[in-house]
């Protein structure tokens, strides 16, 4: 008699040979442990969905050379995305656009005229 067989879970779960026994998930990874004795754990979404748009939170201490090091963006792509045009305009509790979910398409603030990344410095 299978370990698995007074739960409800009878499903097969992709990477298992068994019946689920066990899922646990957060809103980062997924995992599963199944009949078999195997564990397996995957992120939500697969390479092959689309990603979503990431946003921060403009916080105290925050400023635009942090927060492209944080999340590993050119300064530009920050200043482009969000239709800055000082970095005095920021404020607490704004929210930025810092990761396109999609980089081909433009954002509605990015799609504005008169708003360019500023040149990055050459060494």
């Amino acid at each position: 008699m299978s370990r698995c067989a007074k739960t409800l879970w009878t499903k097969v779960l992709r990477g298992h040979e068994g019946q689920v026994c066990a899922l646990q998930f957060d809103n980062v990874i997924i995992l599963s442990g199944s009949a078999d004795g195997s564990l397996r754990q995957w992120k939500w979404g697969s390479k092959f969905a689309a990603r979503a748009d990431k946003y921060h939170i403009y916080d105290r201490g925050d400023s635009l050379v942090k927060l492209a090091k944080t999340y590993g963006i050119e300064i530009g792509d920050i200043v482009l995305w969000n239709g800055i045009r000082s970095a005095k305009d920021l404020y607490l509790g704004q929210r930025l656009l810092v990761q396109k979910g999609d980089p081909n398409n433009k954002t509605e603030v990015g799609s504005l005229e008169g708003i360019e990344a500023p040149k990055q410095p050459t060494e």
